[in-house]
């Protein structure tokens, strides 16, 4: 991404992915900084979602559903304060 991209990415609050049926993983960035609900559904080759470093530490709500290659929702033991809703679904 660029800078001017970057920027853009860290005001996002939601973001929704479906039916990304080639999306292997979403960013290895921390470009999410501001990030407070995710949902991803019927993305069958995700392997990852971010590194731990990435992780958006605002995460509300997570939702995965129909993600069949998913290997790992967090790479490592995480903290996730604000995290209160997480939905996963035929992983």
């Amino acid at each position: 991404f660029s800078d001017v991209d970057e920027e853009r990415l860290g005001n996002l609050k939601t973001l929704s992915i479906t039916n990304l049926r080639r999306l292997e993983s979403i960013c290895s960035s921390s470009s999410f900084k501001n990030l407070k609900k995710l949902s991803l559904d019927c993305c069958p080759r995700i392997k990852t979602l971010f590194p731990t470093s990435a992780l958006p530490t605002s995460l509300e709500v997570l939702n995965i559903k129909f993600c069949v290659k998913l290997e790992k929702v967090f790479e490592q033991e995480v903290e996730l304060p604000n995290l209160h809703t997480l939905c996963l679904f035929e992983l």
